[in-house]
């Protein structure tokens, strides 16, 4: 066995354990079935995780063979580390990348609507404002001074304009073109 405070190597080849080990039932039963009646055990702490490693074979690991993997049993924890770490950081990149492309489309999509009320009419955007108000019929008519005939044949022309189907729709489009961005694309 070797081991300092922080590694611990366990070969089970001593007296009388690896004698007592070779009468159990899980020796004779598996071990010896797998050609594994040799059995080494690395582990690796990294705060609440555990990585296992046990390596199996039929021959017995020597004394060079335990120093060699208790020299190599640091690196094998920190290739560990850094491949969490790697992992972590690519999910961490993947996340960023479907943000960003989800901002763009966005933005994308936003410069349609806008695009789409800047089509309008002044009356008609000031239709299309009200109704974002939450405003019915009657009341933009009054606030506008003009028919309720006159403000649903507003509503028509925009809804044909806007490629909506209902008032709220329409309400939805106005607030998404007058929300604020928080993407800004990069000028480099």
């Amino acid at each position: 066995m070797l081991s300092d405070e922080k590694h611990h190597l366990e070969a089970i080849q001593q007296e009388p354990t690896l004698e007592a080990f070779k009468q159990s039932a899980l020796y004779n039963e598996f071990y010896t079935k797998v050609h594994g009646q040799n059995l080494l055990w690395m582990a690796f702490r990294d705060r609440n995780e555990l990585l296992s490693c046990v390596y199996l074979r039929e021959t017995e690991y020597s004394d060079n063979e335990l120093a060699m993997l208790h020299l190599i049993q640091p690196h094998m924890e920190s290739a560990w580390r850094n491949w969490k770490r790697t992992r972590s950081l690519k999910q961490e990149v993947d996340l960023l990348k479907k943000s960003i492309f989800q901002s763009e489309e966005e933005e994308a999509k936003v410069a349609r609507i806008r695009k789409m009320l800047e089509s309008l009419t002044s009356r008609q955007r000031d239709v299309v404002e009200l109704v974002a108000a939450g405003k019915d019929n009657q009341q933009i008519a009054d606030e506008l001074k003009i028919s309720v005939l006159t403000v649903k044949k507003h509503l028509q022309t925009i809804f044909q304009s806007m490629d909506v189907q209902h008032r709220t729709e329409l309400a939805a489009k106005w607030h998404q073109a007058h929300s604020v961005s928080l993407y800004q694309p990069n000028d480099d």
